[in-house]
Protein backbone atom coordinates (compact mmCIF):
# COMPACT_ATOMS: atom_id res chain seq x y z
CA UNK A 1 0.00 0.00 0.00
CA UNK A 2 1.50 3.42 -0.99
CA UNK A 3 1.77 5.24 1.90
CA UNK A 4 2.97 8.81 2.61
CA UNK A 5 3.35 10.78 5.68
CA UNK A 6 3.30 14.86 5.38
CA UNK A 7 3.66 18.35 7.92
CA UNK A 8 1.20 20.65 6.87
CA UNK A 9 2.18 24.16 8.04
CA UNK A 10 -0.71 26.59 9.01
CA UNK A 11 -0.37 30.21 7.56
CA UNK A 12 -2.92 31.20 10.58
CA UNK A 13 -0.50 29.28 13.51
CA UNK A 14 3.02 29.44 11.64
CA UNK A 15 4.53 27.55 14.86
CA UNK A 16 2.02 24.87 14.73
CA UNK A 17 2.17 21.99 12.29
CA UNK A 18 -0.65 19.27 11.81
CA UNK A 19 0.87 15.57 10.56
CA UNK A 20 -1.40 14.14 7.66
CA UNK A 21 -0.76 11.10 5.84
CA UNK A 22 -2.17 9.97 2.27
CA UNK A 23 -3.02 5.90 1.85
CA UNK A 24 -3.37 5.00 -1.57
CA UNK A 25 -1.75 6.77 -4.59
CA UNK A 26 -4.51 8.23 -6.44
CA UNK A 27 -5.92 11.76 -6.08
CA UNK A 28 -7.37 11.15 -2.73
CA UNK A 29 -11.49 10.74 -2.06
CA UNK A 30 -11.85 10.84 1.80
CA UNK A 31 -10.89 12.69 4.71
CA UNK A 32 -10.95 10.93 8.12
CA UNK A 33 -11.12 13.22 10.94
CA UNK A 34 -11.30 11.59 14.85
CA UNK A 35 -12.41 12.62 18.04
CA UNK A 36 -11.33 13.85 21.39
CA UNK A 37 -8.41 12.80 22.86
CA UNK A 38 -8.08 10.01 19.61
CA UNK A 39 -5.57 10.36 16.77
CA UNK A 40 -5.06 9.38 13.14
CA UNK A 41 -4.43 5.72 13.91
CA UNK A 42 -7.83 5.08 15.65
CA UNK A 43 -9.27 4.70 11.53
CA UNK A 44 -5.81 2.42 10.86
CA UNK A 45 -8.19 -1.22 11.07
CA UNK A 46 -11.19 -0.10 8.73
CA UNK A 47 -8.43 1.53 6.30
CA UNK A 48 -8.17 -1.18 4.15
CA UNK A 49 -12.16 -1.53 3.79
CA UNK A 50 -12.67 2.52 3.13
CA UNK A 51 -9.60 2.58 0.73
CA UNK A 52 -11.88 0.28 -1.59
CA UNK A 53 -13.83 4.10 -2.21
CA UNK A 54 -10.71 5.60 -3.21
CA UNK A 55 -7.44 7.33 -1.59
CA UNK A 56 -7.68 8.78 1.74
CA UNK A 57 -6.20 11.02 3.80
CA UNK A 58 -6.09 10.81 7.75
CA UNK A 59 -5.02 13.69 9.74
CA UNK A 60 -4.07 14.31 13.73
CA UNK A 61 -5.89 17.40 15.20
CA UNK A 62 -3.43 19.69 16.88
CA UNK A 63 -2.69 18.08 20.07
CA UNK A 64 -2.87 15.12 19.14
CA UNK A 65 -0.65 11.50 17.59
CA UNK A 66 1.73 13.25 16.35
CA UNK A 67 0.65 17.05 14.82
CA UNK A 68 1.81 19.93 17.59
CA UNK A 69 0.26 20.83 20.78
CA UNK A 70 -1.66 24.15 20.61
CA UNK A 71 0.83 26.93 21.38
CA UNK A 72 -1.58 28.99 23.83
CA UNK A 73 -4.09 25.24 24.82
CA UNK A 74 -7.03 26.51 22.83
CA UNK A 75 -8.67 23.35 21.32
CA UNK A 76 -12.34 25.21 20.14
CA UNK A 77 -13.89 23.55 17.59
CA UNK A 78 -13.64 26.00 15.29
CA UNK A 79 -10.00 26.48 16.09
CA UNK A 80 -9.54 22.60 14.54
CA UNK A 81 -12.04 23.45 12.40
CA UNK A 82 -9.70 26.40 10.87
CA UNK A 83 -6.45 23.57 11.35
CA UNK A 84 -8.02 20.83 8.82
CA UNK A 85 -9.19 23.21 6.22
CA UNK A 86 -5.80 23.75 5.65
CA UNK A 87 -5.06 20.10 5.27
CA UNK A 88 -8.39 19.86 2.83
CA UNK A 89 -7.26 22.41 0.65
CA UNK A 90 -3.79 20.86 1.09
CA UNK A 91 -4.77 17.73 -0.33
CA UNK A 92 -7.82 18.35 -2.08
CA UNK A 93 -9.12 20.22 -5.04
CA UNK A 94 -13.17 18.80 -5.30
CA UNK A 95 -15.41 16.16 -4.57
CA UNK A 96 -14.12 15.10 -1.06
CA UNK A 97 -16.20 13.06 1.26
CA UNK A 98 -15.81 14.11 4.90
CA UNK A 99 -15.79 11.35 7.36
CA UNK A 100 -16.02 12.19 10.84
CA UNK A 101 -16.22 10.79 14.46
CA UNK A 102 -17.89 13.42 17.75
CA UNK A 103 -15.61 16.15 17.79
CA UNK A 104 -14.15 14.93 14.25
CA UNK A 105 -17.83 15.32 13.13
CA UNK A 106 -18.45 18.80 14.28
CA UNK A 107 -15.20 19.72 12.63
CA UNK A 108 -17.05 18.44 9.49
CA UNK A 109 -19.76 20.23 9.82
CA UNK A 110 -18.04 23.39 9.78
CA UNK A 111 -16.09 22.15 6.71
CA UNK A 112 -18.91 21.30 4.66
CA UNK A 113 -20.70 24.91 4.76
CA UNK A 114 -17.33 26.57 4.49
CA UNK A 115 -16.01 25.07 1.40
CA UNK A 116 -19.25 24.36 -0.57
CA UNK A 117 -17.60 23.46 -3.70
CA UNK A 118 -15.01 20.90 -2.34
CA UNK A 119 -17.37 18.95 -0.05
CA UNK A 120 -19.20 15.59 -2.33
CA UNK A 121 -20.72 13.82 1.13
CA UNK A 122 -20.30 13.80 4.53
CA UNK A 123 -20.70 10.75 7.33
CA UNK A 124 -20.93 11.70 10.67
CA UNK A 125 -20.40 9.30 13.57
CA UNK A 126 -22.19 9.54 16.47
CA UNK A 127 -21.89 13.53 16.34
CA UNK A 128 -23.12 16.52 15.86
CA UNK A 129 -24.69 19.60 17.37
CA UNK A 130 -26.57 18.25 20.19
CA UNK A 131 -24.06 15.59 22.15
CA UNK A 132 -24.67 15.04 25.83
CA UNK A 133 -23.44 17.83 27.71
CA UNK A 134 -23.05 15.45 30.93
CA UNK A 135 -21.68 13.16 29.20
CA UNK A 136 -18.69 15.35 27.18
CA UNK A 137 -17.96 16.88 30.15
CA UNK A 138 -17.40 13.54 31.59
CA UNK A 139 -15.10 12.45 29.06
CA UNK A 140 -13.43 15.56 29.36
CA UNK A 141 -12.99 14.92 33.28
CA UNK A 142 -11.87 11.12 32.78
CA UNK A 143 -9.49 12.49 30.14
CA UNK A 144 -7.62 14.81 32.53
CA UNK A 145 -7.73 12.40 35.56
CA UNK A 146 -6.12 9.77 33.70
CA UNK A 147 -3.16 8.58 34.36
CA UNK A 148 -0.37 10.01 31.66
CA UNK A 149 2.65 8.05 31.88
CA UNK A 150 2.43 4.04 31.61
CA UNK A 151 5.35 1.02 32.13
CA UNK A 152 4.27 -0.28 29.22
CA UNK A 153 1.82 -1.07 25.94
CA UNK A 154 0.19 -3.79 27.61
CA UNK A 155 -0.83 -1.24 31.07
CA UNK A 156 -2.34 0.94 28.85
CA UNK A 157 -4.36 -1.78 26.89
CA UNK A 158 -5.72 -2.65 29.98
CA UNK A 159 -6.84 0.81 30.45
CA UNK A 160 -8.44 0.77 27.22
CA UNK A 161 -10.30 -2.57 28.14
CA UNK A 162 -11.85 -0.88 30.76
CA UNK A 163 -13.30 1.85 28.52
CA UNK A 164 -14.32 0.03 25.58
CA UNK A 165 -15.10 -3.33 26.63
CA UNK A 166 -16.93 -4.12 23.25
CA UNK A 167 -13.74 -3.96 21.26
CA UNK A 168 -11.36 -6.68 20.98
CA UNK A 169 -8.53 -6.97 22.58
CA UNK A 170 -5.88 -7.26 19.53
CA UNK A 171 -7.31 -4.11 18.15
CA UNK A 172 -7.13 -2.13 21.59
CA UNK A 173 -3.29 -3.68 21.73
CA UNK A 174 -2.96 -1.48 18.46
CA UNK A 175 -4.60 1.32 19.21
CA UNK A 176 -2.15 1.57 22.38
CA UNK A 177 0.72 0.97 20.77
CA UNK A 178 -0.22 4.26 18.62
CA UNK A 179 -1.51 6.79 21.48
CA UNK A 180 1.75 6.37 22.87
CA UNK A 181 5.35 7.38 23.08
CA UNK A 182 8.74 6.37 24.82
CA UNK A 183 9.43 9.20 27.30
CA UNK A 184 12.60 10.10 29.39
CA UNK A 185 12.16 7.43 32.12
CA UNK A 186 12.26 4.55 29.80
CA UNK A 187 8.57 4.11 30.09
CA UNK A 188 5.39 5.64 27.82
CA UNK A 189 3.77 9.00 28.19
CA UNK A 190 0.32 9.46 25.80
CA UNK A 191 0.88 11.56 22.70
CA UNK A 192 -1.83 13.83 23.59
CA UNK A 193 -2.02 17.32 25.46
CA UNK A 194 -2.65 16.97 28.56
CA UNK A 195 -4.09 20.34 28.44
CA UNK A 196 -7.25 19.32 26.61
CA UNK A 197 -8.20 18.57 29.55
CA UNK A 198 -8.51 22.00 30.90
CA UNK A 199 -12.06 23.92 30.81
CA UNK A 200 -12.30 24.89 27.46
CA UNK A 201 -14.32 28.07 25.61
CA UNK A 202 -18.05 25.90 25.51
CA UNK A 203 -18.93 25.51 21.42
CA UNK A 204 -21.71 27.44 20.34
CA UNK A 205 -24.27 25.01 19.99
CA UNK A 206 -26.67 27.22 17.95
CA UNK A 207 -24.24 28.14 15.77
CA UNK A 208 -23.77 24.35 15.14
CA UNK A 209 -27.08 23.75 14.54
CA UNK A 210 -27.14 26.89 11.97
CA UNK A 211 -24.28 25.46 10.35
CA UNK A 212 -25.68 21.64 10.24
CA UNK A 213 -29.28 22.92 9.16
CA UNK A 214 -27.15 24.54 5.72
CA UNK A 215 -25.59 21.46 4.78
CA UNK A 216 -26.64 20.76 1.31
CA UNK A 217 -24.48 17.74 0.31
CA UNK A 218 -26.08 14.11 1.01
CA UNK A 219 -25.45 13.21 4.74
CA UNK A 220 -25.15 10.41 6.70
CA UNK A 221 -25.44 10.02 10.68
CA UNK A 222 -24.21 6.69 11.67
CA UNK A 223 -25.10 5.83 15.73
CA UNK A 224 -23.90 3.53 18.07
CA UNK A 225 -26.76 1.90 19.27
CA UNK A 226 -25.62 2.33 22.69
CA UNK A 227 -24.28 5.58 22.76
CA UNK A 228 -24.48 7.75 25.76
CA UNK A 229 -22.96 10.79 23.83
CA UNK A 230 -25.55 11.37 20.75
CA UNK A 231 -28.99 9.92 21.84
CA UNK A 232 -31.49 8.39 19.54
CA UNK A 233 -33.82 11.30 20.06
CA UNK A 234 -30.58 13.65 19.34
CA UNK A 235 -30.09 11.42 15.85
CA UNK A 236 -33.84 11.88 14.96
CA UNK A 237 -34.12 15.65 16.26
CA UNK A 238 -30.70 15.75 13.25
CA UNK A 239 -32.51 13.95 10.62
CA UNK A 240 -35.88 16.13 11.00
CA UNK A 241 -34.28 19.55 11.23
CA UNK A 242 -32.05 18.89 7.70
CA UNK A 243 -33.74 16.46 4.86
CA UNK A 244 -30.34 15.54 3.37
CA UNK A 245 -29.33 13.96 6.55
CA UNK A 246 -30.06 10.03 7.07
CA UNK A 247 -29.51 7.80 9.88
CA UNK A 248 -28.08 4.08 10.66
CA UNK A 249 -27.56 2.56 14.01
CA UNK A 250 -25.38 0.22 14.44
CA UNK A 251 -25.72 -2.77 16.83
CA UNK A 252 -23.01 -3.76 19.39
CA UNK A 253 -21.87 -0.42 19.49
CA UNK A 254 -21.46 2.68 21.73
CA UNK A 255 -20.00 6.46 21.06
CA UNK A 256 -16.06 4.43 19.42
CA UNK A 257 -18.93 3.15 17.01
CA UNK A 258 -16.25 1.66 14.52
CA UNK A 259 -14.32 0.21 17.34
CA UNK A 260 -16.97 -1.68 19.15
CA UNK A 261 -18.11 -2.91 16.03
CA UNK A 262 -15.91 -2.18 12.56
CA UNK A 263 -17.78 -4.68 10.46
CA UNK A 264 -21.43 -2.71 11.16
CA UNK A 265 -20.14 0.22 10.98
CA UNK A 266 -18.50 -0.67 7.35
CA UNK A 267 -21.82 -2.06 6.71
CA UNK A 268 -23.33 1.42 6.86
CA UNK A 269 -20.81 2.67 4.63
CA UNK A 270 -20.82 -0.09 2.19
CA UNK A 271 -24.97 1.13 1.81
CA UNK A 272 -24.12 5.07 1.60
CA UNK A 273 -20.51 5.60 -0.48
CA UNK A 274 -20.93 3.76 -3.51
CA UNK A 275 -23.58 5.38 -5.23
CA UNK A 276 -22.03 8.74 -3.95
CA UNK A 277 -18.66 7.26 -5.65
CA UNK A 278 -20.40 6.41 -8.90
CA UNK A 279 -22.00 10.08 -8.72
CA UNK A 280 -18.45 11.60 -8.60
CA UNK A 281 -17.38 9.74 -12.03
CA UNK A 282 -20.22 10.26 -13.39
CA UNK A 283 -19.82 14.08 -12.79
CA UNK A 284 -16.95 14.38 -14.86
CA UNK A 285 -17.50 16.42 -18.01
CA UNK A 286 -15.88 15.26 -21.56
CA UNK A 287 -12.50 17.05 -21.07
CA UNK A 288 -11.66 15.15 -17.68
CA UNK A 289 -12.89 17.45 -15.42
CA UNK A 290 -14.89 17.01 -12.23
CA UNK A 291 -17.67 19.22 -11.06
CA UNK A 292 -19.56 19.36 -7.58
CA UNK A 293 -23.15 20.26 -8.66
CA UNK A 294 -24.34 17.43 -6.53
CA UNK A 295 -26.69 18.73 -3.86
CA UNK A 296 -27.85 16.49 -1.15
CA UNK A 297 -31.75 15.77 -1.32
CA UNK A 298 -33.98 13.61 1.09
CA UNK A 299 -34.72 11.50 -1.48
CA UNK A 300 -30.76 11.54 -3.20
CA UNK A 301 -29.54 10.36 0.72
CA UNK A 302 -32.46 7.54 0.53
CA UNK A 303 -31.43 6.38 -3.01
CA UNK A 304 -27.72 6.20 -1.69
CA UNK A 305 -28.98 4.35 0.79
CA UNK A 306 -30.56 1.76 -0.86
CA UNK A 307 -29.75 -1.81 -0.21
CA UNK A 308 -26.54 -2.77 -2.04
CA UNK A 309 -24.66 -6.31 -2.25
CA UNK A 310 -22.02 -6.15 1.02
CA UNK A 311 -18.60 -7.45 -0.12
CA UNK A 312 -16.53 -9.42 1.56
CA UNK A 313 -14.13 -7.98 4.17
CA UNK A 314 -10.71 -7.43 3.32
CA UNK A 315 -8.96 -8.85 6.48
CA UNK A 316 -10.47 -9.29 10.04
CA UNK A 317 -9.96 -6.52 13.01
CA UNK A 318 -6.88 -7.81 13.97
CA UNK A 319 -4.85 -8.35 10.44
CA UNK A 320 -5.45 -4.74 9.56
CA UNK A 321 -3.26 -2.18 9.16
CA UNK A 322 -2.00 -2.04 12.56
Amino acid sequence: MNTFARRVELPHCPELCLHAQQWGSEAPSLLLIHGFGDGRYIWNHVLPDILHYGSVVTVDLRGHGDSDHGPTSAYATSTHAADVAVVLESFFARNVILVGHSLGAQVAIHLATSHVQMVRAVVLVDGGPEMDTSMTAHVRRTFASQRWRYTSIDDYADVLRERLPLAAHSLLQALASHALCRDDSGGYSLKCDWAMGKEQIPDNEELIWNLFRSIRCPCLLVRGEGSAILSRAAAAKMAEANPVCCVQSVPLAGHAVFVDNPDGFLGTLDSFLPRIIDQVKASRDARGYETNDLLGTGDQCREALSPRITRHRSASASQRFD
